[in-house]
């Protein structure tokens, strides 16, 4: 016999189930579950506020008070509260150890179809309501790495080399994007990318064949070049796309490029 509040959601109350993953995107512990009379679910979660990354600044002189910076936003803590019921003390203790080493690996956290890049967590705080019948909690604070939810990656797309293509990015965030640039038959030497973000460039030679990657995923970064990590030929800022219509312009001779990125909301 299940000893579980009755103010609990119904299992067809909640089709969109929390899961949080580890560095490799890997599911650590889906948050809804029953089993042998086990039950484990969020009860509360505390969204990441948003933060502008400038200052409101004091015109000397004036009293004038202006916004000084950069125009864009940085995100703060985000916070689940997990409760834990078990038929016995000891099965609670076993499944609040779960949930609590799993919060401590926590890379992404998976509502629905969304995910929030974590950097990494802050505190987890596990509370016992005194019987396995009254459950126990586990409250994980995060910090998150995006101030946006980011949504699955689009498709590859195909990019000239040479000209501008046009790209449309429907989120509200500026898109950081993944980027390969694959040499054709001769190498390619400090190849080029203008994006929304302004000039991008790679210090180095793609030998013919070879693949660069840029990857600015929130959660990621990563410039490698075949493999090798090549980060500090970057210079310039990380390749995105801001919301709505843009182009990008790659200069790299010969060569072939294909791009994806993740679109982002609030």
């Amino acid at each position: 016999m299940q000893n579980f509040p009755l103010q609990l959601p119904d299992e067809q109350d909640e089709p969109q189930l929390l899961r949080w993953l580890d560095i490799n995107q890997q599911p650590l512990f889906g948050l809804y579950k029953f089993a042998d009379g086990h039950e484990i679910r969020p009860l509360e979660e505390t969204l990441p506020e948003i933060k502008p990354m400038g200052t409101i600044e004091t015109v000397p002189q004036t009293g004038t008070r202006v916004y000084a910076g950069y125009d864009a936003l940085t995100a703060g803590q985000y916070s689940v509260t997990v409760g834990i019921w078990a038929g016995d003390r000891l099965s609670q203790r076993d499944l609040r150890s779960q949930v609590m080493l799993a919060a401590t690996r926590v890379c992404y956290a998976v509502s629905g179809n969304l995910t929030l890049p974590i950097a990494s967590f802050s505190t987890v705080t596990p509370t016992w309501r005194g019987s396995a019948a009254l459950g126990s909690t586990v409250k994980a604070v995060f910090e998150a790495a995006s101030a946006y939810w980011l949504r699955p990656p689009k498709s590859p797309q195909i990019v000239a080399v040479g000209s501008p293509a046009t790209l449309s990015n429907g989120g509200q965030m500026p898109a950081p994007l993944q980027l390969s640039i694959t040499a054709g038959t001769a190498d390619v030497i400090n190849p080029v990318i203008q994006t929304s973000a302004g000039t991008t460039t790679w210090l180095g030679t793609v030998p013919a064949g070879q693949t660069l990657t840029i990857d600015a995923t929130p959660g990621t970064w990563s410039v490698a070049l075949n493999g090798n990590d090549t980060k500090t030929a970057l210079r310039g800022p990380q390749p995105r796309l801001a919301p709505g219509m843009q182009t990008i312009t790659i200069t790299a001779p010969g060569a072939s490029a294909v791009t994806s990125w993740r679109e982002g909301v609030l």
